[in-house]
Formats: C-alpha cells, structure tokens, sequence
C-alpha cells in the first residue's frame, strides 16, 4: 500500500455526506474556507477524497493507508479536544497491479480481513457510511471496523468500483504490539501449494467456524 498524508481539516459537507454526528465536532476559528471549517472526527473523508483523486489522475489500482488523529470535542480536556491517533486502509480497483496479472479480481472484502493476529468479526447494525459492516475485535477489546462504502457514497467520489475501507484503533494496536512476545520460526523448505475449496452449508455455517475446524487439525504442513 502507499502512505497516504491528508489534511486534519475537512468540510462539514464531507462528515454530513458520510452522515456522521454533528455533535463532538471541532469546529476552526477562523477557517481558511468553508471546504476545511472543522476538524476531522473521522479519516474516511480524507481517504476518500484521496481515492477521487487518483481516478481523476487516471490510477484505477488504489491501495492507501493512514495513520493519523481524529479529533473529538471533550470539555473535561485541558485543550477541550480529545484526540485518538487510528490506521485507516482504503481499497478500490483491481487486486493487483497490470505487471501482476496472476491475481484477478478486484480487491474485496479478504484483502482487508486477511490479518496474522486472528481478530473476531461480528456485523454492525446501522454503520453510517459502510455496508455490509463489521467490527473487528481482539481479545476483549475492539480494535476498530470495516466494511464497503456504500455505493450511493462511492459515486460522489466517482469511485464506479467497490471501496472496501477498513478504520482500527492505532494507540490500541501499539499497546498490543507492545506487549506482544516476538517469535521466530524457520523459513519453510516446501513450495507453496495453493487450492480453492468451496464448501457448501446453511447459511447458519460461519466461515470463521470452518476455518477453526481446518486450524483445529494442527496439521504440520
């Protein structure tokens, strides 16, 4: 992914677009103009401003991230602004580059849930600016969420494709990181052996449970 590095400063139009509270804004003293008279509660609109401009300049394979602050107003602060530092992604376009024709597809809802430390995923109700949506938990603590935009949303950003977007809690992930015991494991002597399987169930069957069962196995290789 390529870094993306957007202003902390946004419009009130882009949170009501993505029909995020009017309340807790920060609002600017003295703006420099109407398109960044308040502070961001959230890096979507930044993202997503990112992604329309790279498809107007022509790039269709769109894979950013951020890391940066949102800000929320809390009177029992000091500075009357409480703010989170979190690592938004954005996906749209193809999975990968033309030079890299061997993945096909465009990036989806496994390119963001493809992750090391073994998260929960349970839906959310009712997400503002995403659907399907889901929040990602770790442990006991929730870390973040993601989803797709929703297509109305897209399109104001002229984004014809699917954009997948996924928002976590960076203060939160330091501290497990943090924590965390590094362990090292030998480099494989096998080759890579990929398979599809389609399992067919009811719609009641999880694909986390699946994945426990196979995982389950402890099989070597």
């Amino acid at each position: 992914m390529h870094e993306a590095i957007n202003y902390s400063f946004v419009g009130d139009d882009d949170l009501d677009l993505l029909g995020l509270p009017k309340e807790g804004r920060v609002n600017i003293a003295n703006p420099l103009s109407e398109d960044q008279n308040v502070m961001r509660t959230e890096l979507a609109p930044g993202l997503l401003n990112t992604v329309r401009h790279n498809l107007a300049q022509g790039n269709t394979h769109i894979r950013v991230f951020e890391i940066a602050k949102k800000f929320i107003k809390d009177e029992t602060s000091d500075t009357e602004t409480r703010e989170q530092s979190r690592l938004g992604i954005m996906l749209n376009g193809p999975r990968s580059n033309a030079e890299w024709p061997n993945e096909q597809g465009d990036a989806d809802y496994l390119d963001l849930a493809n992750s090391k430390c073994k998260p929960t995923f349970s839906l959310a109700e009712d997400h503002s600016y995403l659907e399907p949506c889901v929040n990602i938990t770790l442990g006991e603590k929730e870390i973040g969420f993601m989803g797709m935009v929703k297509a109305d949303i897209a399109d104001k950003y002229h984004a014809k494709k699917e954009v997948w977007m996924a928002d976590l809690n960076a203060d939160l992930l330091r501290e497990i990181v943090m924590d965390h015991e590094i362990k090292f494991e030998t480099l494989p002597v096998f080759p890579p052996s990929r398979r599809d399987v389609t399992a067919i169930g009811p719609i009641s069957l999880h694909a986390e449970t699946i994945k426990e069962a196979i995982l389950g196995l402890r099989l070597p290789l």
